[in-house]
């Protein structure tokens, strides 16, 4: 609960300015280290909180960021969303989490969520079902809110992505089995429309295709 103290409260007792209070609460180089302690002890002493809501009224930005995932289970999400956690913290950003449940009914609901509650930016892991409809990425686009995808990449929509080079890895793989002396290889995969499985087999394909060449070669 907000118990009522403000900076114009903290800057009374003090016998400074707003201005310096505020700098003082955010670790500003402009305030000296003398002033700073005494502002904190004070801040301390009348149990001060920030208040978030106002400062996002004032900036435009609520220091906050969606991220969204398929599944909560899944330990590979687990370890993304512990790397965005310290990366946030270390800017003082906070998380908010949407689980699509890799639905693409329940992945737009998460976004329309996210911009109710005014996030400044949204991670996505996008569904593993083929996208027929990329009309929640373009509301995106349209309000300029900022968004990456994650662990897939859709070539129907111009934004940025970040995921594992899974050509690079699928060729790999195969590469090494090469090596070893093999030389009919299976490769399963997934369904042909997700992305993962166009780069694996890709991958697969490119390491096939040099293994011919060397046979040729000799």
């Amino acid at each position: 609960m907000d118990n009522g103290i403000t900076i114009s409260d903290i800057a009374k007792l003090v016998g400074v300015s707003k201005i310096t209070v505020s700098r003082a609460l955010n670790n500003s180089s402009l305030v000296s280290e003398k002033t700073r302690s005494k502002i904190i002890q004070v801040a301390k002493r009348l149990n001060y909180r920030r208040n978030l809501i106002a400062k996002s009224f004032a900036t435009r930005r609520t220091q906050t960021i969606g991220v969204i995932i398929t599944d909560i289970t899944n330990p590979f999400f687990a370890e993304i969303i512990k790397g965005i956690e310290n990366t946030a913290k270390q800017k003082e950003y906070h998380l908010l989490l949407g689980i699509s449940g890799d639905n693409i009914e329940e992945e737009k609901r998460c976004i329309e969520d996210l911009l109710e509650r005014r996030v400044d930016g949204i991670l996505l892991v996008p569904t593993h079902k083929k996208y027929d409809d990329l009309e929640h990425l373009y509301i995106l686009k349209k309000e300029k809110v900022p968004f990456v995808l994650v662990s897939r990449h859709l070539e129907e929509i111009n934004t940025d992505w970040v995921m594992t080079d899974l050509r690079k890895g699928s060729y790999e793989l195969v590469k090494y089995l090469i090596r070893l002396g093999h030389r009919r290889i299976l490769f399963i995969v997934g369904p042909k429309e997700v992305t993962h499985s166009k780069y694996r087999i890709q991958g697969y394909k490119d390491a096939l295709k040099k293994q011919i060449w060397i046979l040729t070669k000799d």
